[in-house]
């Protein structure tokens, strides 16, 4: 068994290719961004407005909202 504690030489990183690889930095801008699809988009915002009916009703104070809410933010730019 490895000692968890111990850094791999390069020969062995490379040997699993299974391996995650380290995701960049948060700071990068377009890290980790999709593609735009313009269907997921219309789809997040009808999901969004069903969800949550008109402004300052119950429903647009409620968890599913807020859901549909960060579901359409991350579909949209």
């Amino acid at each position: 068994m490895p000692d968890p504690g111990r850094r791999l030489s390069t020969e062995e990183q490379k040997a699993d290719p299974e391996k995650q690889k380290v995701a960049p930095p948060a700071g990068v801008p377009g890290a980790g961004k999709r593609p735009y699809d313009a269907r997921a988009c219309r789809n997040a915002r009808i999901y969004y407005q069903v969800s949550c009916g008109a402004p300052d009703s119950q429903r647009s104070y409620g968890r599913s909202c807020a859901e549909a809410y960060a579901l359409y933010r991350e579909s949209c730019p």
